[in-house]
């Protein structure tokens, strides 16, 4: 009974759709204290000197950018954090306790879109996500929520061979290449392919390429070779090898043009070919481009000088 009543007692009724929840502009300043959590965020690094960073701009511009929350679905006066949690601990680090606020009435789910896009566009955060936070909040759009590939793509306005991508990162990559990529060691791309190898190969070519600073095609190169090795081995002797014993890429091979073969010219109403030879000579110049033209008469052929 207890239950049912406290399901009953929601205290605002979510918006129906994201464009809409957003429409509403009521901006407030709310005690930290009256924000019980910060569920719908994808960052799980806090970088310390970003907060101070972040709390000493604050210190000396005031708080230029609200934060976003949604009213708390079940707690009277009570809030959810979605966007802005940097911003709140930056703010308790400086031992305030209000931060200024949009109030939005968002869905579970338009919380966890609202927070990703937030984290992921360059003017509404100045601290980047990691790529496998932006891949494991992804994931759970997709679990949470049911949505394709193409349904999460279209929501957050990218590709779906991007997401593809992502999703790779946090399925396939090795504990290594997660570390990697979390410190910045590797980009993005270079640990999409480092991915495709099975994840006991992978820490040997994270290792290579930090150490070797291998360069995108350098990586590309060394994954190529290790897929196609032969045998065991051969594998084992490109990982714990240098980078020469990895088979370049082959060169698309160069097609040559054989040269145009020569035309007949047709004389039309000259009885004497031989004749008309010696009075222009043989070399003649082009009328159309102005190109010296060795002509055989008595062959009915012209060609380059």
């Amino acid at each position: 009974m207890a239950d049912r009543i406290a399901e009953e007692k929601t205290v605002w009724k979510p918006a129906g759709s994201l464009k809409e929840a957003l429409q509403f502009q009521k901006y407030q300043w709310i005690g930290l204290e009256d924000i019980t959590d910060w569920p719908f965020n994808p960052r799980r690094n806090f970088d310390p000197a970003y907060l101070a960073k972040l709390a000493q701009l604050i210190e000396e511009q005031q708080q230029m950018v609200p934060a976003i929350v949604r009213p708390h679905p079940t707690v009277e006066g009570k809030f959810q954090g979605v966007c802005g949690e940097c911003r709140a601990k930056a703010i308790r680090q400086m031992g305030k306790s209000l931060i200024l606020a949009r109030v939005a009435p968002l869905s579970e789910r338009d919380a966890y879109l609202l927070a990703l896009r937030d984290n992921m566009e360059e003017q509404g955060h100045g601290k980047p996500l990691d790529p496998l936070e932006e891949a494991a909040h992804i994931k759970l759009l997709m679990d949470k929520f049911g949505w394709t590939q193409t349904q999460v793509a279209q929501e957050l306005h990218c590709t779906q061979p991007w997401i593809s991508a992502k999703l790779k990162l946090i399925e396939d990559a090795s504990p290594e290449l997660q570390g990697a990529i979390i410190s910045r060691l590797i980009d993005t791309t270079s640990a999409t392919e480092i991915a495709r190898l099975p994840k006991e190969d992978q820490p040997a070519v994270v290792e290579k390429a930090i150490e070797g600073k291998l360069s995108k095609s350098d990586i590309r190169d060394v994954v190529k070779a290790v897929k196609e090795a032969p045998s065991e081995e051969q594998k084992r002797r490109i990982l714990e090898g240098s980078l020469e014993e990895a088979p370049k890429a082959e060169a698309p091979p160069t097609v040559t043009k054989a040269p145009p073969k020569p035309q007949p010219i047709e004389f039309e109403g000259i009885e004497e070919p031989e004749a008309l030879a010696e009075e222009m000579g043989k070399i003649v110049e082009c009328p159309r481009c102005h190109g010296k033209l060795a002509v055989n008469w008595e062959a009915r052929t012209i060609d380059a000088a």
